[in-house]
């Protein structure tokens, strides 16, 4: 039985080589797929690697950002096979900065990357991601409106999204956010929460699947917190996007986060699976 490493040029070629080993958890790997259906517009590829045993995928390798690559896996994947797939990812990419994907064999692969580089692998992120296929608690309305942001709300939203990327624990400045706000705002996929005319909180979905849209950046600003917006909102939202015609929303929450974890699973979302990120120091 023999494994190899194969990486790829063309996202065309990759695509199709890896389309039906991705839906295969379509939910879990929902992150990969989701940047793969976009990526010819507006993002940059670093990395693209599968890993195969007899011919079929085990790992598959995709890197769009900078500090860390998006890892997916086969069922029951075994030990001595993920053992090999760190050898054969060291070899060939021996910068790797950092792995995310699900928890337990992310896990062990990056404790094999890193003891072959002599290295220290550091938990950066903690995530679970949730699956709603139907809203329980439905939002309220009341003294509130929820629509699509427009483009005068675009600094208002740059300075959100500041925020939201200081509390993911990376920064990015006012001209990067105003670009972000931007490319949301026009894509009309980005909605906000008003009261009396203010916009007191946003939500937007720039990732999507066959069955599923993914529930992103939720972000209300610490002034109007605790006030049930971020709640109503993700609600309104994810009702939204199910009448839509999309089978199930999807979330990644921040397990730190405690409260957004409780709102989201009372709301409707059901836990799928841990997701961890692992920076290579």
């Amino acid at each position: 039985m023999s494994i190899e490493l194969n990486t790829f040029e063309n996202l065309e070629l990759f695509k199709e080589r890896e389309r039906s080993f991705l839906y295969n958890k379509e939910i879990i790997n929902g992150l990969m797929i989701g940047l793969l259906e976009r990526l010819e517009h507006d993002l940059e590829i670093n990395y693209m690697a599968e890993i195969v045993k007899d011919g079929e995928p085990i790992v598959v390798i995709l890197q769009t950002h900078p500090k860390q690559a998006i890892f997916a896996y086969a069922d029951e994947i075994k030990s001595k096979d993920l053992k090999e797939a760190a050898r054969l990812i060291v070899n060939d990419y021996p910068e790797l900065p950092g792995v995310i994907g699900e928890r337990d064999i992310t896990l062990e692969l990056g404790a094999y990357i890193a003891r072959l580089r002599d290295r220290d692998s550091v938990i950066a992120m903690k995530q679970r991601i949730y699956r709603l296929d139907q809203v329980e608690q439905p939002a309220d309305f009341s003294g509130a409106t929820f629509k699509k942001v427009s483009m005068e709300d675009n600094d208002l939203v740059a300075d959100f999204i500041c925020d939201f990327f200081i509390v993911a624990g990376e920064e990015i400045n006012k001209e990067e956010a105003l670009k972000k706000a931007k490319q949301n705002i026009e894509s009309g996929y980005l909605y906000g929460w008003y009261v009396d005319d203010k916009l007191v909180s946003i939500c937007n979905s720039s990732r999507k699947t066959k069955t599923a849209r993914t529930v992103s950046l939720v972000y209300t600003p610490k002034e109007e917190r605790k006030k049930g917006y971020a709640s109503n909102q993700v609600a309104a939202f994810s009702q939204l996007l199910l009448d839509e015609g999309n089978q199930t929303c999807v979330l990644y929450t921040d397990l730190k986060n405690k409260t957004s974890n409780k709102i989201y699973q009372a709301i409707g979302y059901k836990p799928v699976c841990d997701s961890i990120l692992i920076h290579l120091k």
